[in-house]
């Protein structure tokens, strides 16, 4: 065994039990990989972004990165001013739940070269790359399938919807 490995033990003993923590700043200054991929959902109250951080987590964790998550509340400034803070992590890419953002928010991520990745809604425009499906040919195919099969009364309940209709009842019953 070499005087280097010997050494490199040794090193590697006491930074375990000093807890070290090391301080990957310098490393990511140098131009290197952060490991982190960045996320902006747009509410922690929707159950289908919990489902989708889920999956991201599961499969970038194997890949041995790092998730940075924020939430926006729907705002497209605060989305804009969130955005602006995941970027600089230095992250490797960052994955957005919504197509659309503000003008700034567009300039900065052109800036940022890096994947951008657009999940739920596949359209004719996108930024960089789009992961989702057609909502609206959904919808539609969904609508006829039903009229085909007979229905003659036709609703859909949202979970969006849900969650405002829990709101409008909390509100009412507090007054």
């Amino acid at each position: 065994m070499g005087a280097a490995l010997v050494n490199r033990e040794k090193i590697a003993k006491v930074l375990k039990e000093i807890n070290y923590i090391p301080n990957l700043a310098p490393q990511i200054m140098l131009g290197s990989r952060s490991r982190c991929i960045g996320i902006a959902i747009p509410s922690f109250k929707n159950q289908i972004f919990l489902e989708v951080l889920a999956g991201i987590e599961s499969v970038a964790s194997t890949h041995h990165y790092q998730t940075i998550i924020t939430n926006y509340n729907y705002d497209k400034q605060i989305e804009k001013e969130k955005i602006i803070n995941l970027l600089s992590y230095n992250i490797d890419a960052l994955v957005l739940m919504e197509k659309q953002h503000t003008t700034t928010t567009f300039e900065y991520l052109k800036t940022a070269k890096i994947p951008v990745i657009e999940l739920m809604d596949i359209t004719n425009t996108f930024f960089d790359i789009q992961v989702g499906f057609d909502s609206q040919k959904a919808a539609f195919d969904m609508t006829m399938q039903m009229i085909s099969s007979g229905k003659k009364i036709l609703s859909i309940l949202t979970q969006l919807l849900v969650y405002e209709i829990v709101n409008v009842i909390t509100v009412m019953s507090k007054q």
